[in-house]
């Protein structure tokens, strides 16, 4: 297999994982990718350890938005490499300073592609705003 860079692998584990949600019922294709153009925002202005709690708080509201901030959630931990999301809200809180940047720089270049597959790949809502 040739070699990848890094952007590269990002945006194939990126590609598969937002193809993942085209098949979801209800609204939670159409909230993921709402949560894919705003999560990056969230991370530039909150920071990534409020950004991860906030989409780790949202268990327990409607069922299709928590199920889209629970996915979010799984595949930024997948690209980040940690075990599952509740590894990654752990890891995020108790990183070392220098951690906590590589892994904020991280989730903000693989947002990229997130935000791009999500656009190509999931048909808005007719009445969708942003």
């Amino acid at each position: 297999m040739p070699f990848q860079t890094r952007s590269q692998k990002d945006m194939e584990r990126a590609a598969t994982l937002v193809a993942s949600v085209v098949g979801e019922d209800g609204k939670t294709p159409s909230v993921y990718q709402g949560l894919c153009h705003q999560f990056p925002v969230f991370v530039l202005q909150c920071g990534l350890a409020q950004a991860v709690a906030f989409s780790a708080s949202k268990e327990g509201t409607d069922a299709g938005i928590e199920k889209a901030h629970r996915l979010l959630l799984d595949h930024f931990a997948a690209v980040l490499g940690f075990a599952d999301r509740a590894a990654m809200v752990a890891g995020v809180r108790t990183a070392s300073l220098t951690e906590y940047m590589r892994l904020t720089r991280r989730t903000l270049d693989a947002a990229i592609f997130f935000k791009r597959f999500a656009e190509a790949l999931i048909e808005d809502e007719p009445h969708a705003n942003r």
